[in-house]
């Protein structure tokens, strides 16, 4: 009798915990759409020592290998932009591994996030806004500011509105979501978006769509498989990391995107980009719809075997 009752109470707290989820899952899915760039206007931040740039790897050695592309364009920008970039680096800092000891192997998101908290513990009356980055991420479009893709606490109408303290920004690639907001800000236009997998159009990019690029791994380096990728630029790494130091991207401060040297046959036009990004976001929605069809068919089951053993 005990084992049947703690059976029903197990089922009802797992419907209770689907039906939260699905009901979750329709808030967001009715917000899509709903903001746009009107409506989220741009922070305008004098001086950019209020904005960090963040990046937390198990070895600073894997930057200069396997994220060599992704490193060197990174440093660049920061240093020509004046953004402060932190590196954290698990393999030469005992303090942070003992105070984030997940393993390197299973749990290194998670670790990572802990490295961030630990340093917004340790600098929260320094820093105002801190972007944290994949050690994949580089930067293919260093005209674009990272100030474009902040929230104000100012909107149109002059009234004010609290700032979130970590904002969501929708991935295009499948259903994660790359942050957490306490007001939630769910930028559905990929257009708004700071950041892609360079695999999802083949390498093509525009320079009026794209800011930064998430994917830069040498492993998968002229690769036709998935997540393959092929240099937006015509430099090779070595060549391209030489010319990007961080005292040469900051004297040339504003005039530093010339360090950027492009291979033109992955510049496409702006529609066909956009083209392209949209079947993807075409596919991601129609696979969202299936998971939670299953997810609610599940729940509806268990409530009927709940009922049912009542």
């Amino acid at each position: 009798m005990w084992k049947c009752y703690g059976c029903i109470l197990r089922r009802k707290a797992l419907f209770l915990l689907l039906l939260t989820l699905s009901l979750l899952i329709y808030v967001v899915l009715r917000g899509l759409g709903q903001h746009n760039v009107s409506e989220i206007p741009s922070t305008i931040i004098k001086g950019n020592d209020n904005i960090v740039i963040f990046v937390v790897v198990k070895s600073a050695s894997d930057l200069t290998t396997e994220y060599e592309i992704a490193h060197s364009t990174l440093r660049c920008y920061c240093a020509a932009r004046r953004y402060p970039l932190v590196i954290l680096d698990f393999s030469s800092n005992s303090t942070l591994s003992a105070l984030c000891p997940q393993s390197d192997v299973t749990q290194f998101m998670f670790r990572r996030h802990c490295a961030l908290a630990r340093f917004l513990s340790d600098n929260s009356a320094k820093v105002e806004w801190v972007l944290f980055l994949d050690a994949d991420i580089g930067v293919v479009n260093p005209t674009r500011m990272v100030e474009e893709y902040l929230p104000q606490n100012m909107m149109g109408d002059g009234k004010i509105q609290s700032l979130p303290d970590l904002v969501f920004y929708e991935r295009i690639f499948n259903e994660e979501k790359e942050g957490v907001s306490t007001s939630l800000l769910l930028l559905t236009d990929f257009r708004q978006f700071w950041a892609r997998d360079i695999w999802l159009t083949g390498s093509e990019w525009n320079e009026k769509r794209d800011f930064f690029l998430h994917g830069f791994k040498r492993k998968w380096q002229n690769s036709t498989k998935w997540g393959g990728w092929f240099s937006p630029f015509n430099l090779d790494n070595a060549k391209l990391a030489s010319e990007m130091t961080a005292i040469n991207c900051a004297k040339s401060g504003s005039r530093a995107k010339n360090l950027w040297k492009y291979e033109p046959r992955f510049m496409i036009s702006m529609e066909k980009l956009d083209n392209k990004l949209f079947a993807h976001v075409r596919e991601m929605r129609m696979q969202q719809m299936d998971y939670w069809r299953r997810v609610e068919e599940y729940a509806l089951e268990e409530w009927e075997d709940a009922t049912t053993t009542l």
